[in-house]
């Protein structure tokens, strides 16, 4: 089993991993200041009244087209939230061409991170519950609404 608490403390938080790209990539990696979804927003508050769980991205600042535009929504999505979970961004991937895989995190391969950006949910014992892999079904908080009421129901 994964151990959580070493991925979140290992973790970086959205505005470190934001601040941290490259000098060369900075201007791709912006906060997201568009609107959020405030139906989606309210009803995810609610459910993480309740959540115990935590939410781990998978990034990467070689990728520009997902990752740069999915974790500094995931960051305005928890900033929007009074009832924050724990979260943490999870970077350093590195990518080996030759024998088409990820490296440079230990949960890479136990976790099955083939892609990025991967948003996973876990619940307080660290089991994975969901995640979204790449871009959301149809956007990021209304994707988390499904996942965590799928979760809630089980």
């Amino acid at each position: 089993m994964i151990d959580i608490n070493q991925i979140l403390a290992n973790g970086k938080t959205a505005d470190e991993y934001l601040a941290g790209a490259p000098d060369n990539l900075k201007d791709k990696w912006q906060p997201y200041t568009g609107p959020l979804n405030k139906e989606a927003m309210k009803e995810l508050n609610g459910l993480m009244s309740s959540f115990e769980g935590s939410i781990v991205a998978y990034s990467a600042y070689w990728c520009l087209r997902d990752c740069a535009v999915v974790v500094p929504r995931l960051k305005a999505v928890v900033e929007g939230l009074e009832n924050k979970p724990r979260y943490t961004i999870r970077g350093g991937i590195k990518v080996d061409r030759i024998n088409r895989k990820f490296l440079g995190l230990d949960e890479l391969e136990p976790l099955s991170i083939n892609k990025v950006p991967i948003i996973i949910l876990f619940n307080k014992e660290g089991e994975e519950i969901d995640r979204i892999v790449e871009q959301p079904k149809e956007e990021l908080e209304a994707d988390l609404v499904s996942m965590l009421t799928k979760y809630n129901s089980n």
